[in-house]
């Protein structure tokens, strides 16, 4: 299915890129490495607009019965659905946590 799609972004994404940011500042006493993560993120997302189906289903939430995906940007997992000729980024998991703590 290779082509144009959309790329949306849910709240609770933005929530988790927002706690990211906030973390990164707290842990490295600046905000240029939190920005600096959170652009590489943004941009790294892009690639789903062009190639969603070319990574991973999610292993965890498989198991669950729920199909999504994911790209690995550093330490934190894009998780993703394809709806259509849409792609909805449901949430930004750091893969140092449990898989229990993707909010799906």
């Amino acid at each position: 299915m290779a082509g144009k799609y959309k790329l949306d972004w849910t709240d609770l994404a933005f929530e988790a890129l927002e706690e990211i940011h906030d973390f990164i500042i707290q842990q490295a006493q600046s905000e240029i490495p939190a920005k600096k993560v959170v652009k590489k993120i943004f941009k790294s997302a892009e690639i789903l607009k062009t190639n969603p189906l070319s990574f991973q289903e999610e292993p965890f939430l498989k198991e669950k019965g729920l199909s999504a995906r994911y790209l690995v940007v550093g330490m934190y997992k894009i998780i993703y659905v394809i709806k259509g000729k849409t792609v909805i980024i449901t949430d930004v998991f750091n893969t140092y946590q449990h898989p229990s703590e993707i909010n799906k």
